[in-house]
């Protein structure tokens, strides 16, 4: 049910494809959390050649997927992501490796790792997740 093309969200009723190209676009806005068309079209055409009619197509089928909200804002309207991307992306994680990394994050930190050098951001989240599973196995019972 999943090609290398799109991308399958589950929600609670049913699967939701969203294209690379649609993807690309819901993590740019999860990125800033509220947003126009324009601010993602000029963020867009930094890497992609796309006009801004088919940037405003895809955040609103984003919208009619159920992926964002919006409110009207003068003449235009501004959209919000409905998940946290940390949501957003557990879905995925689930979706496609069947697995919750909450209970094991081993896999995906040693993937992540090995892929490129991490940020100091990401050290130090990395830090925290480790420190914090250190108190807790510490303070079960053996």
């Amino acid at each position: 049910m999943c090609d290398s093309n799109n991308f399958i969200i589950y929600d609670s009723t049913s699967f939701i494809e969203l294209s690379p190209a649609e993807m690309k676009v819901l993590n740019l806005i999860c990125d800033v959390n509220e947003t126009d068309v324009s601010s993602i079209y000029k963020r867009c055409s930094l890497e992609k050649k796309w006009k801004y009619t088919t940037v405003l197509t895809m955040i609103q089928n984003l919208y009619r997927k159920g992926y964002l909200t919006r409110r009207k804002q003068g003449r235009k309207y501004i959209y919000k992501p409905v998940l946290a991307w940390t949501d957003l992306f557990e879905m995925y994680l689930k979706k496609f490796f069947g697995t919750n990394f909450k209970e094991n994050p081993s896999p995906l930190i040693e993937y992540l790792s090995q892929i490129r050098e991490l940020s100091d951001r990401e050290q130090n989240v990395l830090k925290t997740i480790l420190i914090e599973s250190n108190t807790l196995d510490r303070s079960l019972p053996s």
